[in-house]
Parts: structure tokens; sequence; C-alpha cells
């Protein structure tokens, strides 16, 4: 997943996709923030599923057109999450390079939206694991993003 995402990194127009994210307003900024995180946790829970199924399908004494198609299916979605990962990281460096405005409100939506999911609900040991688990990768990428975003504007 990081060499795809390196990949596209390297071939994408960071430019024109950094002015066209740009050109939207703070609504807007934080609208393609909630999607691309949306799309992040559905591709990721397809690559683990198709992850599980690669693994299977190469225990397997089976047909090799069978296996080829899975690590092309594969190949195929990483693909997808990384360019999703990689547009997260252009709207998370639009952000803090917009202006202060735009940085403090994409913080403070982004935390408004995390206290609305947990804090109101009553939530069990479980729950609560997978809500730190899941949060502690997102801190983790966001980590990534603003390290990026500082090597980029150095």
């Amino acid at each position: 997943m990081l060499i795809s995402t390196l990949i596209l990194c390297r071939i994408t127009n960071s430019s024109a996709i950094y002015h066209w994210i740009r050109g939207q307003g703070n609504f807007k900024l934080y609208l393609l923030k909630a999607l691309f995180c949306v799309s992040d946790v559905l591709m990721r829970w397809t690559c683990l599923t198709s992850n599980e199924t690669l693994s299977q399908e190469f225990t397997k004494p089976g047909r090799y057109e069978t296996k080829t198609k899975v690590v092309f299916f594969h190949t195929f979605q990483v693909t997808i999450h990384s360019l999703a990962l990689v547009m997260e990281m252009f709207v998370v460096h639009v952000a803090l390079t917009m202006s202060t405005d735009s940085c403090f409100v994409y913080v403070l939506i982004d935390c408004f939206n995390e206290l609305k999911l947990s804090v109101f609900k009553k939530l069990e040991y479980k729950q609560l694991y997978s809500i730190t688990c899941d949060d502690s990768v997102e801190r983790f990428q966001i980590g990534l993003y603003v390290l990026f975003t500082l090597l980029q504007t150095r």
C-alpha cells in the first residue's frame, strides 16, 4: 500500500489537485474530508476481506487463472484505497496552508464529529476498544499528513 501510494503521489498532478481543492470553501473542504474518510474506512474493510480471500486462495491448490484474477483485483483495490488516502492528504494540506480559519474549522468540525459519534452513546468495552483503535489509526494518518505537508512546504 505504501508503494502504490508513493507511485500515485509521483504520477498525479499534485498542483492541479491542490488548487482544485483550495478553490472549495471551508464547508466543501470538510465535505471532501468526510467523503475521503468514509471511502478510507470502506476500502480498508474491503481490502481486508480481499486480503483474506487472497491468502485463502493461495493456500488451496487450484487454477492459475483464478489466483491471477484475485491478485489483480486485490492490487486494484489497494490502488483505489491509496488514491483515497492521497486525496485525504491533499485536503489536510489545503486546510493547513490555506488560512488559520480553515485550519481551525477543519479541526473543530473533525473533533465535533468524533464527540457526536462517541460521547452521547453508551458503549460496551468491545465497541470502545474498536473506537480507540480506529482513532489511533486516524491520528497516525493525520500525523503523517502533517509531516508530509511540512516537508513539502519547507
